[in-house]
């Protein structure tokens, strides 16, 4: 019986491997060969490379190791104990693992020109950048950082320019001295009684507590190194606590990080996070309160995405003032500093294609009067800049970027099926993007046209899972 976590990562490779089809490969991917794959790594994506020929995979190729911790000794997160990374020839069908047998290793990511794939790996003890050459199919190591691990999708990061960004400890930390609490001191008492009093019961304001251990992941400063795999040189770009995400701009002169994730409310597990812009020159920045540019965005821990614009001069996320998963497309304009919604206000309507998909009646649903945007999509520009495209309530929305007048319009009103997600471009588009429906993958173009079907499968076997979608090549 296949297990849901694995489901869902052949759901991401079939995903890559349909893209290839719509552009212009002749092999689509099959039940069978999923089986073939053994078991697939969870909360892994597969990546195809940007000329559609090859895609790069996580399987459990070895004993998974397991000594009942958060974190394996070298640092990688327990639940990817035993992953290997593979790559697989679309043309010929031929898979190779490039990564080293009895390492853990995960997280692979092509480059722009599709000849390096970076990954991470634990072949020297603790967890490293790799970097596989495609010409001469040996991986190098990254001597000089140590990568930090706090979410199970974390993975390298290529710039446009060719560099690679991973988040890493500071010089001489570990991840033991960061993620393990320091042992308390002996005591001769082996019961203990304690009475406590909450704030709200002393006249104060309660705090937000994090009783899951939400935020302890992240505890610590965090370094985000850039590294430059024609030469090998490192250079460490920022330094800052509890960072969730980072993006580098398209011109590579700037990189955009989101820091100081932490609780907004109290019984909930809704977040708050700042961004900064960090400009990429010599010297290490340090985030602090002083460089924010934009304080207390609303967003999701595991959910957050933002999007530079490709000029590079404006920054779009979603900020989830509606609710943890819902919110409004926000603009960031970096040559005047200012911020605004681009979306405030709107209502999006129940279509009967997504009140059905909720299992909900469009008539009586009070969903209507406060939904607007999903916060889990990626907001994709067009090559203009002037339009920005995001999925809400299983449509496909166009967005002025420019205008100060609301200027929105659904792409996939003709579209049986609802849309659930946005697959990530990584080649330059060209008029279309491709989106995931539950039964299908929908090729919708940015200006006029018919939305196309490119893909069927089983029903429910496109169904994406927010936070983990895969490559395409448009």
């Amino acid at each position: 019986m296949i297990r849901s976590g694995n489901v869902l990562c052949f759901v991401l490779l079939a995903c890559c491997l349909f893209a290839a089809v719509a552009h212009g490969q002749d092999r689509v991917f099959s039940i069978e060969d999923f089986i073939q794959y053994r078991d697939m790594v969870p909360f892994e994506r597969a990546d195809i490379s940007p000329d559609g020929a090859l895609v790069s995979y996580a399987v459990f190729a070895e004993k998974r190791a397991q000594n009942g911790e958060d974190y394996l000794d070298s640092g990688v997160r327990s639940p990817l104990g035993g992953a290997a990374v593979y790559v697989l020839d679309l043309k010929s069908k031929a898979a190779a693992r490039i990564s080293a047998k009895g390492a853990n290793a995960f997280g692979a990511r092509w480059s722009p020109d599709s000849q390096r794939l970076a990954f991470f790996t634990d072949e020297g003890g603790f967890l490293q950048l790799a970097i596989w050459d495609r010409k001469t199919a040996k991986a190098q190591i990254i001597q000089d950082v140590h990568v930090r691990q706090d979410m199970l999708s974390d993975a390298p990061y290529w710039s446009q320019t060719g560099s690679i960004f991973v988040r890493a400890y500071s010089p001489g930390e570990t991840w033991r001295m960061a993620k393990l609490e320091p042992q308390e001191s002996a005591s001769e008492h082996t019961v203990v009684s304690v009475k406590t009093h909450l704030r709200s019961e002393l006249g104060g304001k309660p705090e937000p507590t994090d009783v899951s251990g939400l935020m302890r992941s992240l505890d610590g400063e965090t370094d985000v190194v850039e590294v430059r795999p024609d030469s090998g040189a490192v250079r460490r770009v920022c330094r800052g606590h509890a960072l969730l995400r980072f993006q580098p701009s398209p011109d590579g002169k700037s990189l955009s990080v989101l820091a100081n994730l932490r609780l907004r409310s109290i019984g909930h597990f809704e977040t708050q996070t700042d961004l900064y812009v960090v400009p990429l020159g010599d010297s290490i920045v340090t985030l602090s309160s002083e460089n924010i540019l934009v304080p207390n965005i609303n967003a999701p821990r595991d959910g957050f995405v933002s999007s530079w614009s490709p000029d590079s001069r404006r920054i779009a996320f979603m900020n989830a003032t509606v609710s943890p998963e819902i919110g409004e497309m926000t603009i960031l304009d970096l040559q005047t500093k200012q911020v605004r919604s681009a979306t405030a206000g709107f209502v999006i309507p129940d279509a009967a294609k997504w009140a059905d998909y909720q299992g909900i009646s469009a008539e009586s649903s009070s969903r209507s009067t406060d939904t607007r945007f999903s916060v889990l999509d990626e907001p994709q520009w067009s090559a203009d800049g002037r339009f920005l495209y995001i999925v809400g309530k299983g449509n496909v929305w166009a967005v002025s970027a420019n205008s100060p007048k609301q200027e929105i319009t659904n792409l996939t009103a003709d579209v049986t099926q609802p849309v659930l997600h946005l697959l990530r471009p990584l080649g330059k588009t060209q008029g279309f993007l491709l989106a995931a429906t539950p039964r299908e993958l929908v090729r919708v173009p940015f200006v006029g046209g018919k939305p196309e079907a490119k893909a069927r499968g089983a029903p429910g076997i496109l169904d994406p899972v927010p936070g983990q979608d895969c490559g395409m090549v448009v």
